[in-house]
């Protein structure tokens, strides 16, 4: 009889400790998979993040792009600005400006327009007649005519100023353009500089002072 309840007791205990047994297998189970779900939220936050981070970056990036973008095109459009009687002051052309200054011309060289200028250096200016400058300095009118004999009513550039045999002036006179030898002349002057644009017109450098007077009585 006691072996009986002995082999009862045995038994009972076995399948007790095989409930708990199974009841921990279950809770070790359900906790892995919690886990590994907290895994995985994880790996999604930080994917996200990485994301989110990579669009940041992305952002930031075009962002300079613009920005270093819209520097350059102020910076371009501040050379741009630049009218033809502010190159040449900037370009050490001192004895054209005075003389444009003298005639009031300042003013017109740095407004709206389409001029096309032919520049004489301060050498050209230094080159002419002894007295020719002080007297066209004192000449207000004589001085005007010249500078406008200078200049040319539109934008002519270089690949258009060779296929000319002349071009008018603002003076009301032409000045006669000739190519030789691969070289350009406007009257007896040389181009020595082309295509200094400004933003009301472009500037072309020359060697001597076109003198209207001079010209004709030549």
């Amino acid at each position: 009889m006691k072996n009986i309840i002995f082999k009862i007791l045995l038994i009972l205990s076995l399948l007790i400790f095989m409930g708990c047994g199974t009841d921990s297998e279950v809770l070790s189970i359900e906790k892995n998979e919690v886990s590994e779900k907290i895994e995985k939220m994880d790996d999604d936050h930080e994917h996200d993040e990485d994301e989110d981070h990579e669009h940041d970056e992305d952002e930031d990036h075009e962002h300079d792009e613009d920005e270093d973008h819209e520097h350059d095109e102020s910076a371009e459009s501040k050379e741009e600005a630049q009218s033809i009687a502010e190159i040449a002051v900037a370009g050490g052309f001192n004895t054209l400006v005075a003389a444009l200054d003298a005639a009031d011309l300042v003013e017109t060289l740095s407004g709206d327009g389409t001029f096309t200028v032919f520049a004489p250096t301060d050498e050209a200016f230094a080159a002419l007649p002894e007295g020719v400058l002080d007297g066209l300095l004192a000449d207000t009118e004589a001085l005007t005519q010249v500078l406008l004999y200078h200049v040319v009513g539109d934008v002519v550039k270089a690949e258009t100023v060779v296929t000319l045999d002349a071009a008018d002036t603002l003076q009301g006179s032409k000045v006669a353009i000739e190519v030789v030898d691969g070289n350009v002349f406007v009257n007896e002057s040389q181009v020595t500089s082309t295509d200094i644009e400004a933003s009301n017109g472009v500037i072309h450098v020359i060697d001597k002072v076109l003198v209207p007077e001079l010209e004709e009585s030549a």
